[in-house]
């Protein structure tokens, strides 16, 4: 039970520090080092209680050695003082076949980490608050998916309610948000999973509510800060941050970047493999050489011809000057 009651304490303290974030941005980040040291906690218990008997709670460990018990049976054990880490906890916890939502997990891991290395400015305050609301429900369904105990009964009655609260406030607020751009006429293809990375430019927050029916016009509002953004702020953004893996694989292997500069409107939202601006909606201008008929790319569209025939026409015309 200590280790249960050690995650308790963590999410408690963690929690105290949440409610005085409103007037103190600075404990954002002593909450988030309690919370997170609270869920894995009660990961941890649980990789505990399923480990077997006198296995020195092996899946709790690190490292797990092999040998032979007094009946001759082969069996493994839990060895040195490492216990296992995040990326042990999701793997282990999947060989199980135990749930385990590992969205907010990883989120309140990469902002830990941020705070440690002294770099805290990347998660405004409102994406902060944001990652915690959704770790309240993390902790609650650990608690009685895995543990089978109440939350009620192990948090304090403020604590608990604080917790319920926060987590259907922010349940409710995303939802809406969800609705409001699921009602948009027009969503392109590529953009369907975007909508919910958008985030606002003054606080982070992903909580905006589009206030326009056309995804082409459509505005939207923060539903933390209130600023009023367009699409053609906040796609290019959030496009940046999704295909940056991508992007850098392609210049590594010279091919074409998944998402370029649109020559019909200029945004940094063109998205080459459907063809189309995610801001204005807009294709290619010219898609094929008009002299040789070649494919055309996103850098030769100003003339309508390919880089070797534009070449070739252009030393034709100063051949006759």
């Amino acid at each position: 039970m200590s280790l249960i009651k050690n995650a308790i304490d963590s999410i408690e303290l963690g929690v105290e520090d949440y409610e005085q974030t409103n007037t103190d941005p600075r404990r954002a980040a002593s909450a988030i080092r309690n919370f997170f040291a609270g869920v894995l906690l009660l990961l941890k218990e649980k990789l505990r209680q399923e480990s077997p008997s006198g296995s020195n709670d092996a899946l709790l460990y690190e490292k797990i050695v092999y040998k032979r018990a007094p009946d001759g049976t082969i069996i493994f054990v839990g060895a040195g003082k490492k216990t296992v880490d995040v990326g042990q906890i999701q793997e282990r916890y999947k060989n199980l076949g135990l749930t385990l939502d590992v969205v907010p997990l990883n989120e309140l891991q990469q902002m830990r980490n941020d705070i440690e290395h002294h770099d805290a400015s990347k998660h405004p305050h409102a994406k902060v608050q944001a990652a915690i609301a959704k770790t309240f429900v993390l902790v609650a369904r650990v608690l009685e998916d895995h543990l089978g105990q109440k939350p009620n009964t192990v948090f304090s009655g403020d604590v608990w309610q604080t917790m319920l609260d926060e987590a259907q406030t922010y349940k409710e607020i995303e939802d809406r948000c969800r609705q409001s751009k699921a009602g948009l006429v027009g969503v392109l293809d590529a953009a369907e999973e975007l909508l919910d990375a958008l985030e606002c430019p003054d606080c982070g927050s992903t909580l905006l509510e589009a206030t326009t029916g056309d995804y082409i016009e459509s505005e939207y509002e923060c539903r933390v800060c209130g600023k009023a953004s367009s699409l053609e702020v906040l796609m290019p953004a959030a496009l940046k941050i999704a295909y940056a893996g991508a992007a850098y694989e392609a210049y590594k292997d010279g091919a074409p970047a998944p998402i370029g500069t649109c020559p019909t409107c200029g945004a940094d939202a063109f998205h080459d493999e459907d063809d189309v601006c995610l801001v204005c909606g807009e294709g290619r201008p010219y898609s094929n050489c008009e002299r040789c008929d070649a494919s055309l790319s996103l850098d030769e569209q100003e003339t309508g011809m390919c880089s070797y025939c534009q070449h070739m026409y252009d030393k034709l015309m100063n051949d006759d000057d």
